[in-house]
């Protein structure tokens, strides 16, 4: 599930620059599997969360300049009938994935 996926390659995005072995923007857009690009609007968006990210030209790598941290959890639960109407207008079963900023995403049977 494509949403999976881009959870995980933010785990792995944040792993790398905690350690601080991301090396070059094209090097870690490579290792991540997406475009430079897509690496930039990623790190547009935590720092939106309130992360400083810099880049060393000296020890090629991003870091966080502050002490920020990327805790990202899925509670996935079943609904009751009324809420199951309000979601899906009626299907008879759906499951619901809430991350920690307050997204949905539900998937119907």
């Amino acid at each position: 599930m494509i949403f999976f996926n881009e959870i995980e390659r933010i785990q792995r995005l944040h792993k790398y620059i905690m350690l601080q072995k991301t090396g070059t923007p094209d090097e870690f857009a490579s290792r991540l599997h997406i475009s430079r690009r897509q690496l930039y609007n990623i790190l547009d968006e935590l720092r939106d969360l309130g992360a400083v990210i810099e880049y060393s030209r000296s020890r090629y790598t991003f870091y966080y300049g502050n002490d920020f941290d990327l805790n990202i959890s899925i509670k996935v639960t079943t609904l009751n009938n009324m809420e199951n109407r309000l979601v899906n207008g009626g299907f008879s079963y759906s499951v619901q994935l809430l991350c920690t900023e307050g997204m949905y995403l539900c998937l119907r049977n």
